[in-house]
């Protein structure tokens, strides 16, 4: 049977014109089509060439978005892979792509490898040390080579001119934090001291120096009128300045190619401006002499250092900032930032002073810490304030580092307010009781914290610093006690053990710094890990006469000991580079070695190669360090004496 089809019309006529029948020709002009059919023909037509690796092992439609496609963000998948890069004409192509990265990348290996044989023994003992404290190796040596290339051109002053601009251009557009350099400083231009006043709020305020107050120091430094400001001064900025740039390999590749002292620059200029604002009592003149106090202490300069200490308490006693504080209303605007940069002031120093000073000089302060206002914030911040994204400048800030240390810090206070008064003997029932309230309190601080301000769930500097400053306590109640005592809530393991086990926990903290943000830029609060691993476990070494094992000794435990003590020395061997003082602690801690008849470990010697025996630099030692002498006791001997000793031996 012949299948009918639809009713053919008969063609119009052309004459009909207007009288057409107008049924017939709706009929014959098709109607135009709808929004959502245009919209389903778009639809049918977006063709994806590239499905992702998990929708290709479940034979699913992929959609290609990333960096999560639709379906897999309706499994739920954790990975969404895909075979090539994002934008890929074909699989040739990205293929190609790759072999062409691959082949200059092998070019570069290949030129590093031959800078290494090629250069002297000293200039590639640098460049590796660097290479190891970098995440981009083929940065490293570009900066060699630049620097190798500036030498080599005529140092006429109008070529040193032109590389200086540029290279001041260069690192101003890479401050997150931009500043001019006039009037506060002479020493560099607008880029080297943007980038180390970025430096510095990046690195050292969260916890270190957390008595500069960010907010209101930029505000007055950008408004550029010392007269008038309150929160920055020349001093201030130039004794900033001069503490970061012994840290800032930008500053020194200028210093090796121009053969200008750039960090002198700024001393000797906040030395000037020390003269005069020392007859005034500001917050300023504090932060600037307790800057210099830092500086020197990084410098090992510890006759100088107590000068700056002994006059930023007076003119803070002068300046009496707990009954300024008082007098200010928090209802006003300016007022509360008054009460607040006045708060920072005094709790920050009480940190610092926790950090660098054994004995306590400086009490808890009588007013409430004003920080900041992490306890609203649950989200990382970048160095200008802004919520911490990916490809936001390093490092994330957490809000609340420093009311947590401030918190730290007086338990840190009491516990060594103790330590020099204990309950004889030490050791016994009474004393032990409050050793185990302490311990206690400690671990219940770090257990009630945020999440936020955890080091393991969220490793930045002022979380992974935290750390290691609340971890100081621990020590300090554990290292005076005898060896084999057991703590309540550990009854089975000696203090010993206790003790071996912190350190692995420091180490493990410092290296996990080391992992995320290297030791190319960092805050010197990272040394607090290394000197507590070190002169702890410097009385634990073997001896050159071994007494024999307890049978409450963990052999195990006791096997991580060199372990442990070289990893921390391999750190602080890479931090006296840019820190004299360092070299002086480890020179301690073989002299220390020496006195207890203690066995280096084959692996820590190397790190002590550069630490020359003399007397040179025993006039100015770090401040106030201490190296305890005895297992039993943390009474300790004065770094000077024990220098003298061990050279005179």
């Amino acid at each position: 049977m012949m299948r009918q089809g639809p009713p053919l019309l008969p063609a119009p006529d052309p004459a009909a014109g207007e009288n057409s029948d107008a049924r017939t020709t709706a009929l014959r002009v098709p109607a135009p089509p709808s929004q959502q059919a245009l919209a389903r023909q778009q639809k049918r037509r977006t063709l994806n060439k590239f499905a992702c690796h998990m929708c290709q092992k479940k034979k699913t439609r992929c959609d290609g978005e990333r960096p999560f496609c639709s379906a897999c963000l309706r499994r739920k998948d954790k990975q969404c892979e895909y075979p090539v890069r994002e934008g890929a004409v074909s699989r040739y192509a990205d293929l190609k792509q790759t072999y062409q990265q691959l082949e200059q990348e092998n070019h570069k290996l290949k030129n590093l490898f031959a800078s290494l044989r090629s250069r002297p023994e000293n200039e590639a003992s640098e460049i590796y040390r660097r290479l190891r404290n970098s995440d981009d190796p083929f940065k490293t040596l570009q900066q060699f080579q630049d620097a190798e290339t500036l030498l080599m051109l005529p140092m006429a002053s109008g070529s040193t001119d032109i590389w200086m601009n540029e290279l001041d251009a260069e690192a101003l557009s890479k401050s997150p934090i931009k500043v001019s350099a006039r009037p506060w400083t002479s020493a560099a231009g607008d880029g080297i001291v943007s980038s180390l006043i970025s430096a510095f709020f990046k690195w050292d305020d969260a916890l270190l120096y957390s008595f500069v107050d960010r907010e209101l120091f930029l505000r007055d430094m950008k408004r550029g009128d010392p007269h008038t400001a309150q929160y920055c001064s020349p001093l201030l900025v130039n004794a900033i300045c001069a503490t970061r740039a012994v840290l800032s390999e930008k500053v020194k590749l200028v210093e090796r190619t121009t053969g200008r002292d750039i960090g002198a620059a700024f001393v000797a200029e906040a030395k000037r401006h020390l003269d005069k604002e020392l007859a005034r009592s500001t917050i300023t003149t504090v932060q600037g002499l307790y800057m210099l106090l830092a500086l020197s202490c990084c410098d090992g300069t510890n006759r100088t250092g107590a000068i700056y200490r002994f006059a930023a308490m007076e003119t803070l006693r002068r300046l009496n900032p707990e009954r300024a504080f008082l007098k200010l209303n928090p209802g006003f605007v300016e007022e509360a930032s008054q009460r607040r940069a006045l708060s920072k002031l005094c709790w920050g120093l009480f940190i610092f002073e926790r950090q660098v000073k054994r004995v306590p000089i400086f009490p808890p302060p009588n007013i409430p810490p004003v920080h900041d206002e992490g306890h609203l914030i649950d989200f990382n911040l970048d160095v200008v304030g802004h919520a911490f994204i990916p490809g936001s400048p390093l490092p994330p800030i957490v809000p609340g580092v420093a009311k947590a240390a401030s918190e730290a810090a007086q338990l840190l206070h009491s516990i060594t307010m103790y330590n020099h008064r204990p309950s004889e003997p030490i050791g016994g029932p009474e004393d032990m009781r409050i050793r185990n309230d302490y311990l206690s309190r400690v671990n219940n601080m770090e257990a009630f914290l945020p999440r936020r301000l955890r080091y393991n769930e969220n490793p930045a500097p002022g979380t992974l610093f935290l750390k290691l400053f609340t971890n100081v306590g621990a020590f300090s109640i554990l290292r005076p006690l005898p060896p084999h005592v057991r703590m309540a809530h550990e009854p089975r393991t000696t203090t010993k053990t206790l003790l071996i086990r912190l350190c692995a926990l420091n180490v493990d903290v410092m290296e996990l710094y080391v992992r995320h943000y290297s030791l190319v830029e960092y805050s010197p609060m990272i040394f607090v890990g290394m000197w507590s691993v070190a002169c702890t476990l410097i009385s634990m070494l073997p001896a050159r006469n071994p007494s024999p094992v307890r049978p409450d000794d963990d052999t195990s435990i006791l096997d991580m000991i060199p372990d442990l003590f070289t990893r921390a020395c391999g750190m602080m061997s890479i931090l006296a580079r840019d820190m004299p003082s360092i070299k002086l602690v480890m020179q301690g801690l073989l002299a220390l070695a020496h006195k207890t008849d203690r066995v280096m470990p084959v692996g820590a010697r190397q790190y002590f190669d550069g630490v020359e025996k003399g007397m040179k630099g025993l006039r100015d030692v770090p401040v106030n360090t201490v190296l305890p002498v005895l297992e039993a006791e943390d009474k300790g001997e004065g770094l000077a004496e024990l220098l003298e000793g061990w050279n005179l031996s």
